[in-house]
């Protein structure tokens, strides 16, 4: 990357939303795109669907052509190491299960979609018993799907990263919740397929870190028009609620102000490497979160 300064001209942080119809303001999805020299005021917009927030990241990539994106979502872009196996023994990859829920979602333009019916079709695949998908609308009966929590069984219930935070006094949540707050699990299954998406219309452009390319330096240094998708986790930051009345969308306007900032002072670069971990599974399976260092602490405030 010689000759550039930061690694990315563009960033744009993103609050996902399950909701089954179209929503404004809490409990929504919320964007905020801010280049990383600061002109410019920052783009905050709510976008009512997840049809509107695929259109309008798609829209963004497109004119961002020849500069680079960084593009970051609060979802779990995988599983525990071993679901996998378990879940898509043909290929247990992230690939592999993002193509699977890809293929069972259906998530129409009105936010009308299946999450709790593919969690139980997912939970029937893994036939080892009740779970891990939990969590559904009250009176709600969907099959091979319980309604609260279900006791430990043979799938793990998180991943490397959210045991380090865990252990830092952190609670984040299981990619299993499908349900109620903090539903993590609702919110990655039909992101899921958005993501998917967006590959497959710029296929020559994104990358998903960590699985492709754990570090910059794996980053293709000649592609001045990459965009690199990673995950985030907006409760690990320190949100100023004077930012905006819905806490959604102060929280991407803390994060977006806070990786641009690291950028512009050449602190970037050292968020994304994780090459002392145990990489195989998180380069393959699970994952990691932008910014959070193998003890699990935030490297903002190191």
């Amino acid at each position: 990357m010689a000759g550039r300064r930061g690694l990315f001209d563009l960033h744009v942080m993103v609050d996902w939303s399950a909701a089954s119809a179209p929503t404004r303001g809490r409990d929504s999805i919320w964007s905020a795109a801010r280049s990383r020299d600061g002109a410019g005021d920052v783009e905050l917009v709510n976008h009512p669907t997840r049809r509107a927030a695929l259109e309008y990241l798609d829209d963004l990539i497109r004119v961002a052509s020849g500069r680079r994106v960084l593009i970051g979502l609060d979802v779990s872009f995988g599983l525990p190491a071993g679901a996998a196996e378990m879940l898509v023994p043909d290929d247990p990859t992230w690939r592999g299960v993002w193509s699977l829920v890809t293929g069972l979602v259906r998530d129409d333009e009105r936010n009308r979609n299946n999450r709790f019916e593919v969690g139980g079709e997912l939970n029937r695949r893994f036939g080892v018993g009740e779970g891990p998908f939990w969590g559904c609308p009250r009176g709600r009966r969907v099959e091979h799907l319980l309604p609260t929590r279900p006791p430990p069984g043979q799938v793990p219930e998180h991943r490397r990263v959210e045991h380090v935070l865990r252990e830092r006094g952190h609670r984040p949540f299981s990619i299993w919740q499908l349900a109620y707050a903090g539903s993590v699990g609702g919110q990655s299954l039909t992101a899921i397929p958005v993501l998917d998406q967006l590959v497959r219309r710029h296929p020559a452009r994104i990358r998903v870190w960590p699985f492709e390319g754990a570090a910059p330096g794996a980053l293709s240094a000649e592609r001045e028009d990459e965009v690199v998708v990673a995950e985030i986790w907006p409760s690990a930051f320190d949100v100023d609620r004077d930012r905006h009345p819905v806490l959604d969308a102060a929280q991407v306007l803390e994060v977006v102000e806070t990786t641009t900032a690291a950028d512009r002072l050449g602190h970037l670069e050292t968020w994304f490497e994780i090459d002392h971990l145990d990489r195989a599974p998180v380069v393959a399976q699970e994952g990691w979160i932008l910014g959070i260092d193998v003890d699990g602490r935030p490297m903002w405030r190191v």
